[in-house]
C-alpha cells in the first residue's frame, strides 16, 4: 500500500490526483488504495482543492459511514470556499451513500440540492441529470417505477446538452432497469445495449460490467437462458477487471439461479459459495442473504439438508442484521425528520412559550438552548456574541461554561456572521474556521458545529451555536432548517430586550429631560428679567446717547450760526461806532458855531449809510436766529407742512457752510416748483445730519475739489432726494451696518456711532420712508432718501 509522505508538495498533490483520475474506470483496488493516502495527505497541507477532489473519486468506491464522513468533512469544505460547483458533485454523492444505506428521506433531499445548485449555476446540465437519475433511483427501491422512468425520462432529454458518455451510459443504465418492471423489456433492453457499447467504446468497464449483467437478468427473466449466460459470464469477467466486487456478487447470484434452471444444483451450489466469500470480504449484507438463501435452496435440491442448514442459519443471521440497521435508520430518519407531527408540535409549542415574550433573556435563552439539546440530541448549545473583539459565550446548556474562543477564530466567524452564511462544521476538527475550536486547551471533545448567524438591529453580532461531541455528526438538511427556526426565536428574545432596554432608557432620558426643561424653564425666566431689565438700561443708555449725539450736533450747528451771526454783529457794532463818532462830531461843530451847510450834508450822508448798513446786518442777524429756532424744534411733536424742497436744501447748507474746510462746493439740483407735505423739522435734521457726516468723515482726507450734492424728483405720491459727496467713501463690508446704532469706524476719536442709526429712525419713523446707501472706497457716498408726501388727514 501507499504511504502518505510526511508533507507533500501542491505540486506532489496535484500529479497524484491525475494518477487517481485515471484509475478510476481500471483499477478499483489501486484508487482505494493511493486514494487513501492521497486524503491524509491533502488534509496534512489543508491543500482543501485536492482533498475535496480525491474525496470525490475515492468515495465512489467505498460505502458506509467512513465514506459518508469524508464526503461531508469534503462538503464543508467546498461551502468554505463556495466552491458550488464542487458542493453540487458532492452532495450528489453523499445523496447516493444515503440511498445505499436506506435512507430515502436523506437521499431525496441531497438529489434535490443537486439539482437546486444545478439550477442556480445555470451551466451544469450534468447536476440536472444527477439529481433526476438519482431521485428515480429511490422511486425505483420504493417500487414506484412509472414515476422512476418519468425521471429517467427527463435526464434523458437533458443529455444532448452535455458530452458525457458516462453520463449517458448511467442514465440508460437506470432507464432500462426500470422500463423492465413495467413490462417495457424491448425499451429496457436497447437501453442495456446501447449503454454497453459506449462504455465498452470509451473503456469504462465498471459501467459496462452493469449494463451487460442487466442484460444477463432480462435474457434470465425471460427463460433466454444462452443468452443470459453469454451476458453474465461477460458482466463478470468485466467486474474482475476493475474489481467491481458489489457488481460481481450480484452477477455470481444470476449464474447461479441460471444453473439452477438448467438442472445442474451443485454448480449452481459452488458459484453461491463463491460470491458469498466476496460478499462477506466488502461488508454485502443484503447479497450475503441472498446467496445463503439461495445456496440452502440448492442443497435442498439435491437433498443434503444437512449442507442446507448453515446458510439458513447464516440467512437469519444477515436478515436479523439488515433489519436491526434498518430500524436505526429509520429511527435516526424520525428523529431528523422536521415535519413529523411530534417535531412540529414540539417547534409550535416553543415558537409560542410565553417565556419568549416575557422579557426574562435568561429563563428565555435556557429554555431555547434546552430544547435545542434534547430535539437535536447535542452534546452542548451556546449563544455567543461579538463583544470586545472576540466572540463572548453569553448563555449555555449544559454547565459549566465552556473555554472563551481563541482571538484567532475572531474575523472569519465575524465576516460569516457579515455575508449572513451559517457556519456548518460536519468535521469541525477538520474545518478551517473551526480547527481551532477542537484544541486541548478549548474543547477538545467536539467534533461537530453548526453556528446559525442572529442579526438583530443596535445588537451585537450574534451566533446560536450547537454542538457534537466525541464523534463526527454531519448535519442533515432537516436539522438545519431546524436551527435556522431556533435561531429566529432567539433573534426575537434578543429584540424584546433590546426594546425593553430601549424602553428604560426612554424613561430615564424623559425624566432628565423633564427636569432639565424645568431647570432650563426657571433659568430662561430669570434670564428674561435680567435681559429685560439690561434692556431697559440700553434704552436709557441709548436715549442718553442719542440726546448726547444730538447736543454735539446741536453745539457744531450753535458754532456755526455763531460764526454766520460774527459777520453782521460786526458789521452793526462798526455802523453803530460810526454813528456815534459822526452825531458826536455834529454836536461839537453846533457847539462850536462852525458847522457848515457842506460838512453837515457829508455827515448825515454817512449816517444814513451807517443806518442803513446797521438795518441791514441786524435783519440778517435776525433771520439767522429764527433759522436757528426752527432747527431746535423737537420734530417729535411737529406737524405736517408743504415746504418747497429747494428752498429747505439752500436754508440748511447755509448754515453748514463755516462747518468744513474752506472751499467745499455746495450744489442744489432741485426744482424751485418741487413742493413735499412733511415734517419740516424732522427733514431739516435729517439733511444737518448727513451733510455734517459727509464733512467730518467724507472730507476726512480732502479730495482736490470737494463737492456735496443735494438732488430731488418726484416719483408718484412720494420724492427721491439724494445727499451726495465725492469723499473717502465706505468700504463694502461695512455697508450693511452704517444703520446699527453704535457702529463707527472712529472709536476713539469722537464719533458714538448714533449718528446715521439716528437719522435712520427719523426717515423710517417720522418720516414714512426709507434710506439706503451706495458708496464705494474712494469713490464718495450717495444717501437716498424715499420720503412720501403725506396727507393731513392722516
Amino acid at each position: 500500500m501507499l504511504q502518505s509522505p510526511i508533507l507533500w508538495l501542491p505540486a506532489q498533490l496535484e500529479a497524484e490526483l491525475a494518477t487517481l483520475s485515471s484509475l478510476f474506470n481500471t483499477d478499483k483496488m489501486q484508487l482505494r488504495e493511493r486514494g487513501l493516502a492521497l486524503l491524509n495527505a491533502a488534509r496534512q497541507a489543508r491543500h482543501n482543492k485536492v482533498f475535496i477532489a480525491t474525496a470525490e473519486l475515492y468515495c465512489q468506491e467505498i460505502t458506509g459511514e467512513a465514506s459518508r464522513n469524508l464526503l461531508f468533512e469534503a462538503l464543508q469544505l467546498a461551502q468554505h470556499l463556495h466552491d458550488f460547483v464542487a458542493e453540487m458533485r458532492l452532495s450528489e454523492q453523499i445523496a447516493r451513500n444515503h440511498y445505499m444505506n436506506a435512507q430515502y428521506r436523506l437521499a431525496l433531499q441531497y438529489w434535490q440540492r443537486t439539482t437546486d445548485l444545478a439550477e442556480q449555476l445555470g451551466d451544469q446540465p450534468s447536476g440536472l441529470i444527477y439529481g433526476r437519475v438519482g431521485m428515480g433511483q429511490v422511486y425505483d427501491a420504493l417500487g414506484q417505477h412509472h414515476q422512476a422512468v418519468h425521471l429517467h425520462t427527463q435526464a434523458l432529454a437533458i443529455l444532448p446538452q452535455v458530452i458525457d458518455v458516462f453520463l449517458e451510459a448511467k442514465v440508460r443504465i437506470n432507464l432500462g432497469v426500470n422500463l423492465a418492471p413495467i413490462g417495457e423489456t424491448e425499451a429496457a433492453a436497447h437501453h442495456l445495449r446501447l449503454a454497453l457499447g459506449l462504455c465498452l467504446e470509451n473503456e469504462i468497464y465498471d459501467y459496462a460490467a452493469e449494463a451487460q449483467f442487466r442484460l444477463g437478468e432480462l435474457g434470465l427473466e425471460n427463460n433466454l437462458f444462452e443468452l443470459a449466460g453469454h451476458d453474465l459470464a461477460a458482466a463478470r469477467q468485466l467486474a474482475q477487471k476493475v474489481g467491481y466486487q458489489w457488481a460481481e456478487t450480484g452477477i455470481i447470484a444470476r449464474q447461479a439461479e441460471l444453473l439452477a434452471k438448467l438442472g445442474a444444483p451443485a454448480e449452481a451450489l459452488v458459484i453461491a459459495r463463491e460470491g458469498l466469500k466476496i460478499a462477506e470480504r466488502i461488508h454485502y449484507r443484503d447479497q450475503m442473504m441472498r446467496l445463503n438463501a439461495a445456496a440452502a435452496r440448492y442443497c435442498e435440491m439435491q437433498g443434503d439438508i444437512a449442507q442446507a442448514y448453515p446458510h439458513l442459519k447464516a440467512q437469519v443471521q444477515a436478515l436479523e442484521q439488515i433489519q436491526s440497521e434498518a430500524s436505526q435508520s429509520r429511527e435516526q430518519e424520525h428523529q431528523h425528520a422536521v415535519l413529523s407531527p411530534d417535531t412540529a408540535k414540539r417547534i409550535a409549542s416553543l415558537a409560542n412559550h410565553p417565556l419568549l415574550e416575557a422579557g426574562e433573556a435568561s429563563a428565555a435563552f435556557a429554555l431555547i438552548l434546552r430544547e435545542a439539546c434534547d430535539i437535536l440530541q447535542l452534546s452542548a448549545a451556546s449563544w455567543r456574541q461579538y463583544l470586545s473583539g472576540q466572540w463572548r459565550m453569553i448563555w449555555q446548556t449544559p454547565l459549566p461554561m465552556r473555554a472563551e474562543w481563541p482571538a484567532s477564530t475572531a474575523a472569519g466567524f465575524l465576516n460569516c456572521h457579515q455575508q449572513g452564511w451559517m457556519v456548518i462544521a460536519h468535521d469541525a476538527r477538520h474545518h478551517p474556521l473551526t480547527w481551532p475550536l477542537c484544541e486541548p486547551t478549548v474543547n477538545p471533545d467536539l467534533f461537530s458545529l453548526l453556528a446559525v448567524p442572529v442579526h438583530v438591529a443596535s445588537r451585537p453580532a450574534s451566533f446560536l451555536v450547537l454542538e457534537h461531541a466525541n464523534e463526527q455528526h454531519n448535519w442533515t438538511p432537516d436539522e438545519i432548517l431546524y436551527a435556522g427556526m431556533l435561531a429566529d426565536m432567539a433573534a426575537r428574545i434578543e429584540t424584546l430586550q433590546h426594546r425593553v432596554q430601549l424602553s428604560e432608557q426612554i424613561q430615564t432620558l424623559n425624566a432628565e429631560l423633564i427636569q432639565a426643561n424645568q431647570e432650563l424653564e426657571a433659568r430662561v425666566e430669570r434670564r428674561t428679567l435680567q435681559l429685560k431689565k439690561a434692556n431697559q438700561e440700553l434704552e436709557q443708555a441709548m436715549a442718553k446717547l442719542v440726546q448726547i449725539e444730538k447736543m454735539a450736533a446741536l453745539g457744531h450747528l450753535v458754532a456755526g450760526i455763531a460764526h454766520e451771526l460774527n459777520t453782521p454783529l460786526g458789521v452793526a457794532t462798526t455802523a453803530v461806532s460810526l454813528l456815534n463818532e459822526e452825531v458826536s462830531h455834529l454836536l461839537a461843530q453846533l457847539g462850536s458855531g462852525t458847522i457848515a451847510r457842506n460838512a453837515t450834508m457829508k455827515s448825515l450822508q454817512h449816517v444814513q449809510e451807517a443806518g442803513a448798513l446797521l438795518d441791514k446786518n441786524i435783519v440778517r442777524a435776525s433771520h439767522l436766529v429764527q433759522s436757528f429756532q426752527q432747527i431746535v424744534i423737537d420734530p417729535n411733536g411737529e406737524s405736517l407742512q408743504t415746504i418747497r424742497l429747494r428752498e429747505l436744501c439752500i436754508e440748511v447748507l447755509a448754515l453748514c457752510r463755516n462747518q468744513g474746510e474752506i472751499g467745499i462746493d455746495f450744489i442744489v439740483d432741485i426744482p424751485a416748483e418741487l413742493v413735499l407735505t412733511t415734517r419740516r423739522a424732522a427733514l431739516r435734521q435729517i439733511l444737518l445730519q448727513l451733510i455734517n457726516n459727509a464733512i467730518k468723515h467724507g472730507f476726512a482726507m480732502l479730495p482736490t475739489h470737494p463737492k456735496i450734492t443735494l438732488q430731488a424728483v418726484a416719483e408718484g405720491g412720494k420724492v427721491q432726494l439724494s445727499v451726495a459727496d465725492n469723499g473717502c467713501g465706505i468700504a463694502q463690508k461695512h455697508l450693511a451696518q452704517v444703520f446699527n446704532p453704535f457702529f463707527t469706524t472712529h472709536f476713539g476719536q469722537g464719533s458714538g456711532g448714533l449718528g446715521l442709526y439716528m437719522v435712520f429712525n427719523l426717515v423710517t419713523s417720522l418720516l414714512g420712508g426709507g434710506i439706503r446707501l451706495e458708496s464705494s472706497l474712494n469713490e464718495g457716498s450717495k444717501f437716498i432718501l424715499d420720503i412720501p408726501s403725506l396727507d393731513p388727514a392722516e
